[in-house]
């Protein structure tokens, strides 16, 4: 029997054509993209449907507004489809990758995105690669959760990070131990789950010697719900900054949730190794374990969204809900 796979368009470099003023969106895209599939060598055994957001955008201009509205986009049209193949911008592909992890029960379908470095347009692209290996691996036996193609390589969502700005290997998933989401976890974590919320604002912290608490101060009066701080190595901090280890005491004080997650590519963060660590532990800081930045943020984002407790998001934090951290 053969499968039905939807392949939707949000934008980005792998949809775009040059123009005097850089690459920008190319309105020709999609009905060239459908007869390359239409090609039946092209993805053998699959029925392919095109749709297209609108606005197509460079996933630079993506915002927490649009990760839901293209899972809504998947909700709706891929009900009578067995997968969904979404093209997207690289440079926020992992925020969303991970995003749509936490939003879309992974009990209904696959959903692999994809995108490229080099337009569709131009000779030299990785983009036709790229859309019929992912074409591919939703034509076998898939489970039900978010992948990233890229390279041909298949990576587990939010465990994906962007680490080369031009390579055609342009993902990696140096943390890639998680296990198949299962559906219902994330929202049975939260006791009081309140629907309609709007996406929380959530801010992201790299620390650097000399770092101020005036930038914890300035990020918290913005109003932010949440915020996921790149510590040193194992979740390391430092200590002696009385100014700066005030200020985040203050945020968590303030029911700001603050989560810690390792500057590494490799590795994860345990904030019991070092005292260093011990002290953003003692004020209230939530390890991240080896979550992706991506992770972390989208995570908390969507938990924030879904209920004003902060203590069960906190607790909901260090679980893991979508194979996105592991639990040692």
């Amino acid at each position: 029997m053969r499968k039905s796979v939807l392949i939707l368009n949000t934008g980005g470099t792998i949809s775009m054509r040059a123009t005097e003023r850089g690459f920008a969106p190319d309105p020709d895209f999609l009905g060239r993209l459908k007869n390359i599939v239409a090609d039946p060598d092209f993805a053998p055994g699959l029925d392919v449907q095109f749709a297209e957001m609108t606005p197509l955008l460079d996933s630079s201009n993506m915002e927490p507004g649009d990760w839901r509205r293209i899972a809504d986009e998947i909700t709706r049209l891929g009900e009578k489809a067995d997968g969904v193949l979404l093209l997207h911008g690289t440079d926020t592909l992992a925020f969303t990758a991970s995003a749509l992890s936490f939003l879309l029960e992974p009990s209904r379908l696959p959903v692999i995105i994809t995108g490229s470095q080099i337009p569709m347009s131009e000779a030299d692209s990785d983009g036709l690669s790229n859309v019929q290996g992912a074409l591919a691996a939703l034509a076998e036996d898939r489970s039900r959760d978010v992948f990233v193609w890229f390279g041909g390589r298949l990576m587990k969502g939010n465990r994906t990070t962007k680490v080369h700005s031009f390579g055609l290997a342009a993902f990696d998933a140096p943390r890639m131990r998680g296990r198949d989401a299962k559906p219902g976890e994330l929202r049975a974590a939260l006791p009081n789950v309140e629907e309609g919320r709007a996406m929380a604002q959530v801010g992201l912290l790299k620390l650097y010697p000399g770092i101020s608490g005036a930038v914890v101060d300035a990020l918290v009066d913005s109003g932010l719900q949440g915020l996921v701080m790149e510590c040193y190595g194992a979740g390391n901090g430092p200590d002696l900054n009385t100014g700066f280890m005030a200020a985040l005491k203050r945020a968590v004080d303030a029911g700001v949730v603050v989560v810690a997650v390792s500057q590494c590519h490799f590795g994860s963060v345990d904030l019991y190794r070092y005292a260093t660590g011990r002290a953003l532990a003692d004020i209230g800081i939530i390890s991240g374990s080896d979550m992706t930045v991506e992770a972390a943020v989208t995570k908390l984002q969507v938990l924030l969204s879904l209920t004003s407790d902060i203590p069960a998001v906190a607790e909901a934090m260090t679980q893991d809900l979508r194979g996105e951290v592991t639990i040692t």
